[in-house]
C-alpha cells in the first residue's frame, strides 16, 4: 500500500456482478462465530501486510453484541459491531471489496473475496462500514442496504467522506451490522456461546504463550464493559506416561499386560501430503490424554490453516472415522491431536477442509505409523487397573501362547498344515469362516500389535463390504506377517528382503526356495508364491497391486476368493510349524 494508491471525489462501488447472488447469500450454511470470523479474518489478514506502518505490535478488534434484551437504546437490539485498530482501507480498496468474487492482491486468511460480502447478507440486510486509513486524512463510509437495491434496480452503492467518526481515530474499520434477522437474533447465551467458539477460533493469535499472538479479541454484551476473549483449554490436558498395554484372554480368563518400559505417549507428525492436485506439508502432534473425555470435550483433531482453527473445537469436535472409529472407541475419549495444514483447500465458509478425509487419514497412517500404535494404546490402557491386576512383562514374546492352539493338520500328499480354510459348510457361510479364519491369524505367535491392528481393519472392510479397502489391508497383512515369519524364523535372509514390497518378496521367494521351503512340507505353499511371481501374469499379488494403483475394482466374493487362495502362504507365515 502506497500514497499512489489514493483516491480523490465521489466514488460509486458497483456490487454486483450478479444481484441475484445476494439472494442466496442468506441461505448459506454459516456457523455465526465462524460469519463473524470472516470480519476477524480480514482485519488479521490487513495487519499482518501492514504491520512495518503501524505503531503497534497488536491488532485490536472489539466486537459490542446487543441482543434481543437490551434497554439502554432499543434501535441497537439485535445488532453487532465490529471496531478494529487495523491500517484501514484505502478509498480506491473499497471497489475490490464490496465486489463478490473480488479475491485481494495477497492472499491469506483473506482469500476468497466474499467472506466479508457473505457473512454480511448472511446477518442481515443493512449493514454499513466506515474505514480510515492510516495514509488518508479522511473516512470513508458505505451503507449497504440490500432491500433498497432491489428495489431501485441498481446494483451501486455510494462512498461517502467526512473528516471524523467518533469510533475511529487515527485507522481502523468500523462494521455494523444492524436489524439481524430473525433467525440470527441474539440473546445472551447464544452470544457467550459465540464468544467462546471465537475464542477457540483464533486461540493461536491470542495466546499469551504463543510465538504467533498478534490479536487482542475482546468482546462486549449490552453495553457491558469489553472482556477479552482468551481461549482457556481444558483444566486436565495431562499426557499418558505408561507402558504399552494389551488384554490377552485365554480360556475365557483376561490379563492385563504391561510391556516394557514407560513412555510418554506424545508424538511429532510431519509429513508430505499430496492427493487429487493439491499437496501440503502437514506438521503438528498428537498425544493420549491420561484422562479420557466424552463427546466435545474432546475436540479430537484440531486442524489449523493460516493459524486459526477451521475444524476441531468443543462445539463440533472432529474425529474421523478412519482414526477414531465410532464415537463409543476410547480413542474417541483420548486422542488428541493438533495439525497445521496450510495449503489445503477449505470451503469458502472455512469451516470445512475440502478434501478426501479418508486419503488424507491414509496418508497420515502410512507415513507415520506409530499413530496406530497410539490407537490401540487408547484402547488396552486401563487407568482403573491395579498393580496387583497388572502382569509386567519385557516384550510380547514374554505372553503365553494359548494353550488351546489347534494342533496342525496334514494332508497325505504333502504333509502341509491346514489351519481351518474356509470353505462353505451348511449353516456356516463362506464369509463367516473366512472371519472366523481371520481372527485365528490374531492368535499367531509372529502378530503383534501392528499386525493385530491391520487383521483387524481387513475384518472390518470385509464385514462393511469395501472390497478396495479390504484388498489394501489384505496386502499388509500378507506382506507384513511374511516379513515377521523370516525375521523369527530366518533372520539371517531377514536384512535382504526387509525393504521389499510384496511384489518383490513373493518374486525373491519364489527365486530361493531353498531359503525358506521345505521341499516336502512346503509343496503347497511353494506353488502359492510362484503362481504369485511376477512371471505369472493374472496373479492374486498383481490384482492386489492393480487395485492399489487404481487399475481394477474387486468385488466381496472377488475379496474372499483371494485371501482362500492365499492361504497356504499365510498359513506358512502365521502358523509355520519349527
Amino acid at each position: 500500500m502506497s500514497r499512489d494508491d489514493l483516491t480523490t471525489g465521489d466514488l460509486e462501488v458497483d456490487v454486483a456482478p450478479d444481484m441475484g447472488m445476494y439472494r442466496i447469500l442468506p441461505q448459506q450454511g454459516y456457523n455465526p462465530a465462524f460469519a463473524l470470523a470472516e470480519f476477524i479474518d480480514n482485519a488479521i489478514h490487513a495487519f499482518q501486510h501492514n504491520n512495518e506502518a503501524l505503531s503497534t505490535k497488536y491488532l485490536s478488534v472489539t466486537l459490542n453484541f446487543f441482543t434481543n434484551e437490551y434497554e439502554k437504546n432499543k434501535n441497537k437490539r439485535n445488532s453487532i459491531e465490529i471496531i478494529d485498530d487495523g491500517p484501514g482501507m484505502l478509498k480506491s480498496e473499497l471497489g475490490r471489496a464490496f465486489k463478490p468474487a473480488k479475491k485481494p492482491v495477497i492472499e491469506g486468511l483473506s482469500e476468497f473475496g466474499i467472506g466479508m460480502k457473505a457473512a454480511s447478507v448472511w446477518f442481515t440486510d443493512t449493514w454499513e462500514l466506515t474505514t480510515k486509513n492510516l495514509l488518508e486524512k479522511e473516512h470513508h463510509s458505505v451503507h449497504f442496504d440490500l432491500n433498497k437495491l432491489f428495489a431501485e434496480g441498481s446494483s451501486k452503492i455510494t462512498v461517502e467522506d467526512s473528516q471524523n467518526d467518533s469510533m475511529i481515530s487515527n485507522h481502523g474499520t468500523v462494521i455494523k451490522l444492524t436489524d439481524l434477522r430473525s433467525r440470527r437474533q441474539l440473546d445472551k447465551a447464544k452470544t457467550e456461546s459465540i464468544c467462546n467458539l471465537l475464542s477457540e477460533i483464533y486461540q493461536r493469535f491470542t495466546s499469551l504463550d504463543s510465538s504467533e499472538r498478534v490479536l487482542v479479541l475482546k468482546a462486549s454484551i449490552d453495553g457491558s464493559h469489553p472482556k477479552p476473549l482468551n481461549y482457556k483449554a481444558h483444566d486436565d490436558n495431562t499426557i499418558l506416561v505408561s507402558p504399552i498395554n494389551k488384554s490377552v484372554t485365554r480360556q475365557k480368563k483376561s490379563t492385563y499386560y504391561a510391556i516394557g518400559e514407560e513412555r510418554s505417549w506424545y508424538k511429532n507428525i510431519s509429513f508430505d501430503f499430496s492427493h487429487d492436485g493439491i499437496s501440503a506439508k502437514i506438521t503438528g502432534f498428537i498425544y493420549i490424554l491420561k484422562t479420557g473425555r466424552y463427546d466435545t470435550d474432546n475436540p479430537g483433531l484440531v486442524l489449523f490453516r493460516n493459524g486459526r482453527v477451521v475444524v476441531g473445537t468443543h462445539e463440533k469436535d472432529y474425529k474421523p472415522n478412519k482414526l477414531y472409529g465410532t464415537k463409543n472407541k476410547y480413542r474417541s475419549q483420548r486422542l488428541y491431536g493438533e495439525l497445521t495444514i496450510d495449503g489445503l483447500p477449505v470451503t469458502y465458509t472455512k469451516d470445512e477442509i475440502d478434501f478426501d478425509e479418508d486419503a488424507f487419514i491414509e496418508e497420515l497412517l502410512r507415513q507415520e505409523p506409530e499413530v496406530s500404535l497410539f490407537c490401540n494404546q487408547c484402547e488396552n490402557y486401563r487407568a482403573e487397573k491395579s498393580i496387583e491386576e497388572t502382569v509386567f512383562i519385557s516384550s510380547e514374546d514374554d505372553i503365553p501362547p494359548p494353550a488351546n492352539k489347534p494342533s496342525p493338520k496334514k494332508t497325505r500328499s504333502s504333509g502341509v498344515k491346514k489351519t481351518a480354510k474356509p470353505k462353505v459348510n451348511k449353516g456356516k457361510s463362506q464369509r463367516k469362516t473366512i472371519l472366523d479364519y481371520l481372527q485365528s491369524l490374531k492368535e499367531s505367535d509372529i502378530s503383534n500389535l501392528g499386525l493385530i491392528k491391520f487383521i483387524d481393519e481387513l475384518r472390518y472392510q470385509i464385514i462393511a463390504d469395501r472390497p478396495v479397502s479390504a484388498a489394501l489391508s489384505l496386502r499388509v497383512v500378507i506382506e507384513k506377517g511374511t516379513l515377521a515369519r523370516i525375521k523369527k524364523d530366518f533372520n539371517d535372509k531377514y536384512s535382504r528382503v526387509s525393504e521389499f514390497g510384496i511384489q518383490a518378496l513373493i518374486n525373491h521367494m519364489t527365486n530361493n526356495k531353498s531359503d525358506f521351503f521345505d521341499n516336502q512340507k512346503d509343496v503347497s505353499v511353494f506353488k502359492c508364491v510362484q503362481v504369485n511371481s511376477k512371471s505369472r501374469q493374472f496373479g492374486d499379488v498383481l490384482v492386489l497391486n492393480n487395485i492399489g494403483h487404481g487399475g481394477f475394482n474387486p468385488n466381496s466374493a472377488e475379496i474372499e476368493s483371494m485371501i482362500i487362495n492365499f492361504q497356504p502362504l499365510l498359513d506358512w507365515a502365521y502358523f509355520r510349524d519349527d
